[in-house]
């Protein structure tokens, strides 16, 4: 019986990179069958070589790598894209999950995490590293935090804005501005908050948000 390679594609714009994962794998199991120093590049192989694996990166030239993947997940869906990269930041993850990556691993991870994201993908299972599922499980639990909150306190959503803005030390006209709201109705929208909140200052509108995890530092105007 035949033994069957998984083939792997590596998608990343340093040479160094490309070289050092090419060597974390067993040239017994894991075939490499095409670089890619870009986006488009790795469009071109994932059509003309049918891949098992890319293991893709995120910055890069001509097209990064959500993009690329977003086009590999919609016009070659049996190819499985697996995101390698130095970013652990949330956005990083979430946009390599929607663009269809079936995991995430970060360079600073061991060989062996690597491995196990491939062969995890293989099994049609989801795969992130150590660091990244602590992030996306950070994240699941504020959100709960922050649904439990607006129920309980009865908060809507423009008011959880409004909340974030006076935080972040905007004054009403500037809050009106951004929400293409008018002064009036924001210092309205105060005073129910504070009445919600049983608070009587800004002061107690701030202590309460950061308290129960609806603010978490300048949120640059991203409500």
């Amino acid at each position: 019986m035949t033994f069957k390679k998984v083939k792997i594609a590596i998608a990343d714009d340093h040479q160094v990179c490309r070289d050092g994962l090419a060597s974390m794998l067993d040239p017994d199991k894991y075939d490499i069958v095409g670089e890619a120093d870009n986006g488009i590049r790795i469009i071109e192989l994932a059509k003309s070589l049918s891949p098992d694996i890319i293991l893709m990166d995120i910055q890069m030239p001509e097209m990064d790598g959500i993009e690329a993947t977003k086009i590999i997940s919609n016009t070659i869906p049996n190819v499985q894209v697996i995101a390698l990269s130095i970013h652990g930041k949330l956005s990083y993850i979430t946009e390599m999950i929607d663009a269809g990556a079936s995991g995430y691993v970060l360079k600073t991870a061991s060989k062996i995490e690597i491995i196990d994201s491939i062969q995890s993908v293989l099994k049609n299972r989801q795969y992130y590293c150590k660091e990244t599922s602590l992030t996306l499980s950070k994240t699941q639990i504020e959100k709960n935090n922050n649904s439990r909150t607006k129920l309980a306190f009865n908060l809507s959503d423009i008011e959880i804005k409004i909340i974030r803005l006076i935080c972040d030390e905007y004054k009403s006209e500037a809050i009106g501005r951004l929400l293409f709201l008018s002064k009036r109705t924001i210092d309205g929208a105060r005073l129910r908050i504070q009445s919600k909140l049983n608070v009587s200052s800004t002061a107690g509108i701030v202590k309460f948000a950061i308290e129960n995890g609806i603010y978490r530092g300048n949120s640059n105007n991203k409500a």
